[in-house]
This record gives structure tokens, C-alpha cells and sequence, in this order.
């Protein structure tokens, strides 16, 4: 069984948590319940924890989640997303990307795996683990098995510095480039918004006809469309850039190396 439901923000307690929140319907159609996992497939697949909507949401067929997961996923809020239950195994060994460029120290892998256990993960995932009331960000590198999986007490988590900086990279770029798409829908949201205020309050941008009005908004909301869409396109362009730059700086310390070598 799967299900197509449309992306919703986190509520604020539950961003960097892996999970999702689905109403009672979802839930059932599905055949999963609190605690289970499912996947959910926008451009990419990723997994999460599936948790009770709240009542006020009952009615709603969204899915909560946050943009961790939604950048996992490669989905934009107000997207549709396929939906559908996991098979998810145990994680033997999972290995971790510091995102931040942090040295990673002795043990600091059994740290981070406490504030992991139970959480679900694919290869190339994003995960956010709070150290010491910081976020510290990671990619899942490698796992063993492949798939889904989910990290238990007798996960080895080893963590990685010398590896994957391009992809990190990537990812990096891929996390602004939701955050200045979300910034943008904020900012129309507020313009419509600051539109209906000063007409029902009289003021100097009344407009009297209200067809015309929602005409505009809805002009206006095109045009905020159409730089979204551009913002992504320029976005895709600067991000095959810079992958291209960063494999020709690979290949010149390489040569570099060899040639100190010889």
C-alpha cells in the first residue's frame, strides 16, 4: 500500500527527530501505527518514524516533516510525496560524514550512536544530532546492510573526515537552496497577508473590487512561482560548478603528489 500525501512543516519540538506525523486515516491505510517506519519517496527515498498527528490535523491529509528530512527526501513543502511502509533492518555498521569539517575524536562514535539508537537511516542521508546543546550535522556515508536500516546498541558508528567533502558539499548547497525556497513562500505568505489587512482596515491600498484583488494575488503568487523556480535552476548550475572545480582540485593534488614523489 502506498499513499500520496502532501508535505507539511515540523512542529518546532520535533525537527532533527527523523520522524513523521500522519493522521489516523494515513495511518491505517498504511498499516502502521506510532514507532513503526516508512519510507518516503519525493526525488529521493529516505526513512522516518511515523508519530500521531495532532487533533488539529486529523482532518488534513498532510505529512509532517521537517526540512532535514524533507531535503533527505528532496521534496519542497507543498509537494506531494509517495508514502509507504519500510523494511528496515538492523544497522551492523554505519559510517558518518562530519559535516562541519569537526575532528572526530576517540569514542566520540559511541557518543553520537546513543543519541541515535532507533533512529532510521539510508546511505546518503542527512542527520542532525545534538552535542552539548549544539546541532552537529552528519552524512550517512556507508552502511552495512544497505537499505533501510536502523541503528540499535550494537551498531558500530564510525566517523569519517577525509572523505566525501564534494558530496558534503552538495548537500550543503542542497539544505540553502530549501532555505531560501521556504523564506520565499514566508514572504508571500506575509505579502498576501499585509494585502488583506489594509483592505479590511480602509487603508490607502484598498483596492474596492475584491475579484481584482485576488486576481492580483494570484498573479503575484505566479510571479513568486517562477523565481522559485529559477532560484533552483541557477542553484543546479552553481552546484555543477563547483563539483566540477572540486575534481579538478582533486586531481591536481594528485599530480602534485605524484610528481613530489618522483
Amino acid at each position: 500500500m502506498e499513499l500520496e500525501l502532501k508535505v507539511a512543516e515540523a512542529m518546532d519540538d520535533d525537527v532533527g527527530r527523523g520522524i513523521v506525523r500522519m493522521n489516523k486515516k494515513s495511518r491505517e491505510a498504511l498499516g502502521v501505527k506510532a514507532e513503526d517506519v516508512v519510507e518516503i519517496i519525493g526525488k529521493r527515498a529516505t526513512v522516518a518514524v511515523v508519530q500521531n498527528a495532532d487533533d488539529y490535523d486529523e482532518d488534513l491529509d498532510i505529512v509532517r516533516m521537517d526540512y532535514i528530512l524533507r531535503i533527505n527526501a528532496r521534496a519542497f513543502l507543498g509537494e506531494k510525496v509517495k508514502i509507504k511502509k519500510a523494511n528496515v533492518r538492523d544497522a551492523i555498521r554505519v559510517v558518518l560524514f562530519p559535516m562541519g569539517g569537526a575532528k572526530p575524536s576517540l569514542g566520540f562514535g559511541e557518543f553520537i550512536k546513543r543519541r541515535l539508537i532507533g533512529r532510521p537511516i539510508v546511505e546518503g542521508d542527512r542527520i542532525s544530532v545534538d552535542v552539548l546543546g549544539t546541532k552537529m550535522s552528519f552524512i550517512v556515508s556507508q552502511t552495512l546492510p544497505g537499505g533501510a536500516v536502523k541503528i540499535t546498541k550494537s551498531t558500530e558508528i564510525s566517523l569519517k573526515d577525509d572523505e566525501l567533502r564534494d558530496y558534503g558539499y552538495q548537500m550543503r548547497l542542497s539544505e540553502s537552496i530549501s532555505i531560501l525556497s521556504e523564506e520565499i513562500r514566508k514572504t508571500r505568505k506575509m505579502f498576501e497577508m499585509f494585502l488583506i489587512e489594509r483592505i479590511l482596515s480602509g487603508g490607502e491600498y484598498r483596492i474596492k473590487n475584491e475579484e481584482v484583488l485576488f486576481r492580483f494575488i494570484e498573479e503575484m503568487r505566479k510571479n513568486i512561482e517562477q523565481l522559485e523556480h529559477n532560484v533552483k535552476i541557477i542553484a543546479g548550475k552553481i552546484a555543477d560548478i563547483s563539483y566540477e572545480i572540486n575534481i579538478l582540485k582533486h586531481k591536481i593534488k594528485n599530480f602534485e603528489k605524484n610528481k613530489d614523489s618522483t
